[in-house]
């Protein structure tokens, strides 16, 4: 048996059924309670996990040396190297030890302040410490994940917001 298109146009008219608004507003048990305006509940957001790391702006005056993120967030983006911070006093010995590990010989280490950067998933502050170095030569054993730019080089590479504004507040360009 076959069926016409116009067979089909009657069918579906057929089965279409008018519903008034008002027959809807009237089925709806949120609208007669009271309760519309609230509908659909949002859950509450996860408390954002707060963290708190110290990082280390090595720079020989003109550029910075720069590390290239391993794992977890952020992971293959370019930074600078940052441990995270334990609450004790010595930041500066953190900040100098971060440097000595990417092979650059320490000259001096000062506070430049604080950078505090909300992600959707994490609320992160980081001191930073400038970290001049005492020869401007690139560090015996630079590895593929440590890199030296110039601050106006950043915007060619892998670089998140958080670490644009922690380089901008180590080299002073704030």
């Amino acid at each position: 048996m076959r069926i016409g298109f116009e067979e089909v146009l009657r069918a579906v008219a057929v089965m279409h059924v008018v519903v008034d608004d008002r027959d809807l507003a009237r089925a709806c048990r949120a609208r007669v309670s009271g309760r519309a305006a609230s509908l659909p509940r949002k859950r509450p957001r996860a408390a954002r996990p707060v963290v708190r790391v110290v990082c280390a702006c090595i720079t020989d005056g003109a550029r910075v040396l720069i590390v290239k993120r391993g794992k977890g967030l952020l992971a293959g983006t370019w930074a600078l190297p940052e441990a995270v911070d334990r609450g004790a006093r010595a930041c500066p010995a953190v900040a100098r030890r971060l440097a000595e590990a990417t092979g650059v010989r320490v000259s001096g280490v000062a506070y430049r302040g604080a950078v505090r950067h909300v992600f959707t998933h994490r609320d992160v502050t980081a001191q930073l410490f400038r970290v001049d170095v005492a020869s401007a030569g690139p560090p015996a054993g630079l590895s593929d994940s440590q890199r030296w730019v110039s601050p106006g080089g950043l915007a060619a590479l892998g670089v998140s917001s958080f670490a644009r504004k922690t380089v901008q507040l180590g080299t002073g360009q704030r």
